[in-house]
């Protein structure tokens, strides 16, 4: 259970770094991009919802993610492109 006063998990970050840092076939830095392009279109749907009090569907978010990377691959993410490519 979490602690109130933690505001995430901290040893699951530890653990995803350390994970990640020992993976030897997929690009790091393409991966650390993806992940924030996803945790950013997940900000941005989570305050649609609150304050604009509108929900997209899973699949609509999911193709908006996609969208996303590909702006970010046109846009010379090099790291990102190598990870999935031109989407």
């Amino acid at each position: 259970m979490r602690n109130s006063q933690e505001p995430f998990d901290s040893a699951s970050v530890h653990e995803w770094r350390s994970t990640l840092a020992k993976t030897q076939a997929i690009p790091h830095r393409g991966l650390k991009s993806l992940v924030i392009l996803v945790c950013w279109e997940v900000w941005m749907e989570c305050n649609a919802r609150i304050f604009n009090r509108t929900e997209v569907p899973s699949f609509m978010a999911t193709a908006k993610i996609k969208d996303e990377a590909s702006m970010w691959t046109m846009a010379s993410a090099k790291h990102l492109t190598h990870l999935i490519g031109r989407v």
